[in-house]
């Protein structure tokens, strides 16, 4: 295993005599994801139901109103009036339309408000992509690895401090752990998926031998930024720089199973704990990172580099009186909202 620095010859030793004494748990079973009524019929059987009623109605419409035009058209010839029966569909539409202009200019403009404010919404929806969670090659669980057994984000994400991107931990970080624990019990399919890392690695677990035949993990890729965007992981993440805790962007990961994209919503229930600070914008979004430019306080206590900003600060009366009124420095005041500080 390599090595920790913050792990005992005692912590270790028990780490792997748990690794070789777990006991299996028994499988449950897993319940079928149809619903069924207690007709015992699902959901599709009343899907289907609903739509011969719509059927059904639609026709008993059609014909009351050919039944009614006959009827007009009896009354009409008794009476003498002269019955138009050429015209067109065309024809019809427009006199009917001028007949009813006023109901007709109201419809008119409804849709076109209800129109264009469905349009403004889809629109801003536009590369917003939250609780977006896409499949993986292997069924690797947040909750199991970074909730129950306490591993920091960064262990595998190990570039996030000091690299543009947190990185894909690789397949030898974990057989760190998966060279002992061949097995698990967490939920049916464990013992495959970590088959699955053994296979990647090129480890025989029997034997215990490497045999030199590995394959690539080709994982898909949860969060994507336009490719106009510059973000760096060490910039916002780094004690001495943001030190902003990982859920501020991600949520609560230690709750998920795979990785995906979080909510406003989600993270905002976090707010309070941890340095983490309430938003409005939708994630990933332009308007959410400048939002928190916006309300994030700088620490200028954290690095010569951010003292050397506050020595200068303290030369500009204006800039004091501003911080006065709210007694912070945010990233908007350190120049956070320049273009080009994402997009050159």
């Amino acid at each position: 295993m390599t090595a920790q620095g913050h792990l005992t010859n005692e912590e270790i030793d028990a780490i792997l005599d748990y690794a070789d004494n777990v006991k299996p748990v028994a499988k449950t079973a897993v319940a079928s994801s149809d619903v069924v009524g207690e007709d015992g019929q699902g959901e599709g059987g009343a899907l289907l139901w609903i739509i011969l009623l719509i059927v059904v109605f639609s026709v008993v419409i059609f014909a009351a109103r050919g039944v009614r035009k006959q009827l007009a058209y009896v009354v009409a010839e008794k009476e003498g009036e002269e019955i138009e029966l050429n015209k067109s569909i065309k024809e019809k539409l427009g006199e009917w339309i001028v007949r009813n202009w006023k109901f007709t200019t109201i419809a008119f403009v409804l849709l076109a408000v209800t129109g264009g404010a469905d349009l403004m919404k889809r629109g801003f929806q536009v590369g917003v992509y939250a609780d977006y969670k896409p499949s993986q090659p292997i069924n690797y669980s947040h909750k199991l690895h970074a909730g129950e057994m306490g591993i920091d984000c960064k262990y595998c994400h190990n570039s996030a401090e000091k690299s543009k991107h947190a990185g894909i931990p690789t397949v030898n970080v974990c057989m760190n752990c998966h060279e002992n624990v061949v097995e698990s019990d967490y939920r049916l399919g464990s013992t495959e998926n970590i088959a699955k890392i053994h296979a990647a690695a090129g480890y025989d677990s029997e034997t215990r031998k490497y045999t030199g035949n590995t394959s690539p993990i080709v994982w898909n890729k949860a969060h994507n930024l336009p490719d106009h965007v510059f973000f760096s992981h060490s910039q916002h993440v780094n004690t001495k720089t943001g030190n902003i805790d990982c859920k501020q962007c991600h949520g609560n990961v230690p709750t998920y199973g795979l990785g995906r994209v979080s909510t406003t919503e989600e993270i905002n229930q976090l707010a309070g704990t941890d340095g983490i600070i309430p938003l409005t914008k939708p994630l990933l979004t332009m308007g959410w990172c400048l939002e928190c430019h916006n309300e994030k306080a700088v620490d200028l206590t954290k690095s010569d580099y951010y003292k050397e900003l506050h020595g200068r600060l303290k030369s500009r009366p204006d800039f004091l009186r501003k911080i006065s009124e709210d007694d912070k420095i945010t990233v908007r005041e350190l120049g956070g909202w320049e273009c080009a500080k994402c997009h050159y």
